[in-house]
């Protein structure tokens, strides 16, 4: 079983791929192959359809935020979290055009 770790942009094993194709002398012509199959692989999935926003989530995490914001102004005794909290909100309010 092969596992790649995620750093710096990119797995460890493309990494280590890259790196022993540089030591080959074919590190480009290896990078545009690559590009090539990514950028076919991102058309590919883009045809599919997306999956939904979970709205309820990030409206929770929204709500933890604001009260923390809230908890940290009592605190803290400083209103600046309590603006903080105040401009959030401003921020996100959806305007409909109805």
């Amino acid at each position: 079983m092969c596992y790649a770790a995620y750093t710096k942009g990119t797995t460890a094993l493309l990494g280590a791929i890259l790196s022993a194709a540089e030591g080959l002398g074919v590190r480009t012509e290896l990078e545009q192959q690559w590009d090539a199959v990514r950028e076919k692989l991102f058309l590919y999935r883009e045809k599919r359809i997306h999956p939904l926003k979970d709205d309820k989530i990030l409206t929770n995490w929204n709500g933890l935020m604001i009260g923390a914001f809230a908890l940290g102004a009592r605190i803290l005794d400083d209103s600046k979290y309590a603006e903080f909290k105040w401009l959030f909100l401003l921020s996100q309010r959806q305007i409909s055009d109805e």
